[in-house]
């Protein structure tokens, strides 16, 4: 067996040079309202007896009285109107008309502009291409996430080197990491030659673009690389911590990257009709809607386990460019239009709305899982509450610059930068995004963990 070190140097080598093509061959009405003074959540305080009694300043519609005991419960307006206390005779207290987490009438599927019959109402995703690679490299994640991410274990140095295997599989996932980029961002003017963000010059002079090489990669190849070689300076759990934030980042920007790239063409021929598939498939890893949560993987079952809602949402979005694509003629043969040429698109609006549709749905639906790390953190003690500390730190904290040396002494550098989610936020508020920056770098005992929910859910509402 090759020792740990000397497997990081063709690993990084696959990170940084790997190419070909992401897939490879009722709601409550004023009717229902008490005045001020009624407690609408003390018990009984829905149900009207048969003989119900007001007081005698109280006017009320003559089916309507207050009983004695309730008298003093009572403290109506000064112009209360009677109409108003009218209790309709299948009564639910307020929580139950919580609106459910639905699309917009705009968005797929309840739009008419969704007219794709292969596609609309479909139980299954309709793959465009006869297979999808990107199944494959989110069975690796599953790997990697049964040998690592147990936030009450640390795992053995085997099982980082099994994790690293998997990461390091020909065209496998570590190889989409070491060339994502993050099209939240303007596209990268250096790019030289070959495909985007492939080239060192590229990366090191937009890391916030170059997300995956910049930034993503080298968190993921120095974690493996401290777990494999049996680093002590921390628990080894933290390490997988950082991995799996990491990956999870890497899945998020990857269904956007993906869902634009089958519509418009990029340098180095990165962009094909195919590509919707790998979008679908980054999120679910290939399971359908009417998988169970036992069957799910990756991102879709990290999001599905806290919010059922959010899940769905974000396959609807993912299905509104699907059908989209059926729907959009240019480009017909190909190749897809130019990433600058927008207009080309025959239905260039619609895209842009299915796009949009999925993206805040992504948003919500990743808000929902770093939320439910900081539940997490908030309840958790000693080891396990400092790997969801790291897990937050990775994805809300800035990167520092790192260094990792392989077995031959040569030392690759990586740039600091901002963290992977504060465009997001600052998007909505920089005041918010200044916040968490501020509270995420507290101690447990110390960070305001309700105020960070608090803004996270005032930003990211249910799409």
């Amino acid at each position: 067996m090759s020792s740990p070190a000397r497997l990081l140097l063709p690993l990084a080598a696959a990170g940084l040079l790997a190419a070909g093509c992401e897939s490879n061959p009722p709601p409550v009405t004023d009717a229902a309202l008490a005045p001020d003074a009624f407690d609408p959540m003390a018990p009984d305080a829905f149900t009207v007896p048969d003989a119900f009694v007001a007081p005698d300043a109280f006017v009320t519609p003559d089916a309507f009285v207050v009983p004695d005991a309730d008298q003093d419960a009572f403290s109506p307006f000064d112009a209360w109107e009677p109409d108003a206390f009218v209790v309709p005779d299948a009564f639910v207290p307020p929580d139950a008309f919580v609106p459910a987490c639905m699309p917009l009438a705009t968005d797929y599927p309840a739009s008419v502009d969704y007219a794709c019959p292969a596609v609309s109402g479909s139980a299954t995703y309709p793959r465009i291409g006869t297979s999808i690679s990107s199944i494959a490299r989110m069975e690796q994640f599953e790997a990697m996430a049964n040998l690592l991410f147990d936030p009450t274990t640390d795992p053995s140095t085997t099982d980082f080197m099994d994790a690293r295997a998997q990461y390091a599989t020909a065209e496998g996932i570590g190889s989409r990491v070491g060339r994502r980029y993050d099209l939240h961002f303007p596209v990268a003017t250096a790019m030289g030659s070959g495909r985007i963000c492939q080239s060192e010059a590229s990366w090191r002079a937009d890391p916030l673009f170059c997300a995956g090489p910049a930034a993503l990669n080298p968190i993921v190849l120095d974690m493996l690389q401290r777990g494999a070689t049996g680093d002590a300076s921390e628990p080894s759990r933290l390490y997988a911590a950082r991995i799996e934030a990491a990956l999870l980042w890497f899945t998020h920007i990857s269904i956007y990257k993906e869902t634009n790239t089958c519509a418009f063409l990029y340098p180095g021929s990165d962009g094909n009709r195919v590509d919707c598939d790998s979008g679908w498939a980054y999120f679910t890893g290939g399971r359908e809607r009417a998988a169970t949560l036992d069957m799910e993987i990756g991102l879709a079952r990290e999001i599905r386990s806290i919010d059922e809602d959010a899940h769905d949402r974000i396959l609807d979005g993912i299905f509104a460019v699907r059908c989209w694509r059926d729907i959009d003629t240019s480009g017909t043969p190909p190749p897809l239009p130019a990433y600058d040429m927008p207009d080309l698109l025959s239905h260039r609006a619609l895209y842009e709305r299915a796009h949009e549709q999925l993206d805040d749905a992504l948003d919500y639906g990743f808000a929902q899982l770093i939320i439910d790390r900081l539940e997490q953190l908030r309840t958790s003690t000693g080891d396990t509450q400092r790997y969801h500390l790291a897990f937050l730190r990775t994805i809300l904290a800035p990167l520092p610059a790192r260094t990792i040396t392989d077995a031959g002494g040569m030392s690759i550098s990586y740039p600091a930068r901002e963290s992977l989610y504060d465009r997001t936020l600052r998007e909505h508020s920089a005041a918010d995004a200044d916040f968490v920056l501020a509270q995420i770098a507290m101690d447990p005992a110390t960070m305001d963990v309700a105020g960070i929910i608090s803004r996270l859910n005032a930003a990211f509402p249910c799409p």
